[in-house]
């Protein structure tokens, strides 16, 4: 009989191991790929996603003129509004409470009439009625504007039928946006779209923020258009006082 396993010269066969283990210690190490599933949205999808750019628009331009109700309404209550109210002085800052209020008392309202007639009326209906009242607002604002312009305080109750008419467009745009954005957004980026109506009210502020900066620029421009008609003398013409006997 042949000499035995444990018999056999170990040397060779250890050496082979030591010169494979250093083969493999030299090369580069190889990663298990992973594939990571890419959601791919179909056309359906797409083309839903595309209709929802129209909505998120709308939304920005309705939360730019809503939102002025902290800066721009603020400012007309406190120096051009009266104030007073069954003889009692209203600070300014509490007419910025007044839209949460309507808010309480129309929601319950607005949510019954969506329950029985929301279906009759399109999404694009509802954004456009919401643009509308909020336009209408502003239209009874330049009302209260105009009593100001000549020097008169105006009553309270311009600031409340404007806060009126806001709150009911927010009554046909911020509930039913919420809906639409998770009707309309693909399966695979749910949650982020809804992150994304909310940036429709971020974006509108941030460019509301930015209106009143538009004042000294009109101001400016309307000057430079009365010296073009000859409305106003050119700057650095001398002006010519005459005098009667």
């Amino acid at each position: 009989m042949g000499p035995g396993r444990a018999d056999r010269p170990r040397g060779r066969t250890q050496g082979h191991h030591l010169r494979a283990h250093r083969r493999r210690r030299g090369r580069p190490r190889r990663r298990a790929a992973v594939d990571v599933p890419q959601p791919q949205g179909d056309p359906a999808e797409k083309t839903r996603l595309r209709a929802y750019v129209w909505l998120f628009l709308a939304a920005t331009l309705f939360w730019l003129v809503y939102d002025q109700m902290g800066s721009e309404l603020n400012l007309f209550a406190a120096q051009k509004t009266d104030l007073s109210l069954f003889g009692l002085h209203v600070p300014a800052s509490w007419t910025q409470s007044l839209p949460s209020l309507f808010v309480i008392v129309l929601a319950p309202l607005f949510a019954a009439f969506w329950v029985r007639r929301g279906r009759r009326m399109s999404t694009p209906l509802k954004f456009g009625l919401a643009l509308l009242l909020t336009g209408a607002s502003f239209v009874v604002m330049s009302g209260a504007a105009a009593i100001a312009s000549t020097g008169v305080k105006v009553s309270l109750m311009w600031l409340v039928g404007v806060y009126v008419i806001q709150v009911m467009g927010e009554m046909c745009l911020s509930p039913v946006g919420l809906s639409v954005t998770t009707k309309l957004a693909p399966r695979a980026f749910t949650n982020q779209m809804t992150g994304v109506w909310f940036l429709a009210a971020a974006t509108g502020d941030a460019i509301g923020a930015q209106l009143p900066r538009l004042d000294a620029v009109m101001v400016v421009f309307t000057r430079r258009l009365k010296t073009l008609t000859g409305e106003a003398p050119a700057s650095g013409t001398p002006t010519v006082a005459v005098r009667t006997a």
